[in-house]
């Protein structure tokens, strides 16, 4: 039964990698990796951390596109820590459309979050009906026994 929730997971997962790589995955390639950004970036210059970074957030949203990285656990910090200036975009020698490429992994982060939070309730309501509703009734919790009994008789 903890199979099947994964494997759901993981479909959507692809799906919101997929999206991700049809929205950005061409624009995140004409990144050169330069560096021109790195000292016009506010959250660089205060952090210090590639991933703080333009060329950082664009090589994870490459790798997130391709499926390389979990888009909440890797993707969604440094994405939520831009300021979405897009100084960076004045910088760039190569013309690389930062604006575009942020605007899709947010749109991707907020998508994957809300599957999330639909996961988490819908487990929250099953946990609360069968603690609330069904554990404590007997006659509830033999009616289920008997149909699972009748279920695994039946094959």
């Amino acid at each position: 039964m903890s199979g099947v929730p994964a494997q759901k997971e993981t479909i959507q997962e692809s799906e919101l990698s997929q999206k991700l790589r049809r929205l950005s995955y061409d624009d995140a390639n004409k990144c050169v990796q330069c560096g021109y950004c790195l000292p016009v970036c506010p959250t660089y210059e205060s952090m210090g951390k590639e991933s703080q970074s333009p060329r950082g957030r664009i090589n994870l949203v490459k790798m997130a596109a391709e499926g390389k990285v979990d888009i909440l656990q890797d993707l969604a910090e440094p994405i939520d820590l831009c300021l979405g200036c897009r100084a960076c975009e004045v910088a760039c020698p190569v013309n690389v459309p930062y604006g575009s490429i942020y605007e899709a992994a947010k749109e991707v982060i907020a998508e994957q979050q809300k599957v999330e939070r639909n996961d988490s309730k819908n487990k929250t309501k099953f946990r609360d009906i069968t603690m609330n509703h069904l554990f404590p009734k007997h006659k509830r919790l033999r009616a289920v026994g008997n149909m699972v009994w009748v279920y695994q008789k039946a094959g």
